[in-house]
């Protein structure tokens, strides 16, 4: 009976609106978030329950996708965790991965629990969940925070200016959690001058490379405010 009510809903769109069968929006049609165009929105904060079961040769309901968007600078920590299976006690292995349009920012799995973690600028993101084998289906939860940067000063040793760039030779290095890659700002007091990049990382020094023009000149009280990583 659910067959041919189906058929005879698709049948009456066809005749009223002159639409093929391909056009009908209807969800018993398709897996809506099983494509990025169809990705559900994910708030931060909040846990949300779903379940893959993943067919034969990649059939059935295999992938979803989920939308996120980031409103401020920050660390973007998404948790996936797979309900044990009953008889087994052992949770079933999901991939996930982290995205900006097309391309890959994070990716982790197999594994029943997962964690992906950049650091991001504020726009839409997009995380895939899916699995590659089939079986029954896998329960599983997933949740989105944003957390914010802890911020250390330290002082400047040294301002190059000779290199068409500025270059800056912090005072902290790898002892003090310094890692390449890691941005922060060049600041004044409580005004900011510009933003840095770290390029190299020593035990007790950091070199870093201004990205764009400062806002002021740099004075022997000029600080580099460095963006570090939330703890745990």
């Amino acid at each position: 009976m659910p067959g041919f009510v189906a058929s005879a809903v698709v049948a009456l769109a066809m005749l009223v609106g002159g639409c093929s069968l391909l056009a009908v929006d209807l969800p018993f049609l398709g897996d809506r978030d099983a494509e990025p165009s169809g990705a559900r929105g994910l708030d931060l904060e909040e846990t949300h329950e779903d379940r893959l079961r993943c067919g034969a040769e990649g059939r059935g309901d295999c992938s979803d996708w989920f939308a996120i968007d980031i409103e401020r600078r920050g660390v973007l920590r998404v948790g996936i965790e797979t309900e044990a299976a009953p008889e087994s006690g052992v949770k079933p292995p999901l991939r996930a991965a982290l995205l900006r349009g097309e391309t890959r920012l994070r990716s982790r799995g197999p594994g029943g629990k997962l964690r992906l973690q950049r650091q991001l600028e504020p726009g839409p993101y997009l995380v895939r969940v899916w699995s590659e084998e089939a079986g029954p289906a896998i329960e599983y939860r997933i949740e989105a925070r944003l957390l914010s940067f802890r911020l250390r000063r330290f002082a400047l040793l040294e301002i190059d200016e000779s290199g068409g760039t500025v270059a800056l030779e912090i005072a902290g290095g790898s002892q003090h959690g310094l890692r390449v890659g890691m941005g922060g700002n060049v600041v004044e007091g409580t005004r900011r001058l510009g933003r840095f990049r770290i390029t190299d990382v020593y035990p007790e020094g950091a070199r870093a490379e201004v990205q764009g023009r400062l806002g002021g000149p740099l004075t022997p009280s000029t600080e580099a405010e460095v963006e570090l990583p939330p703890s745990g």
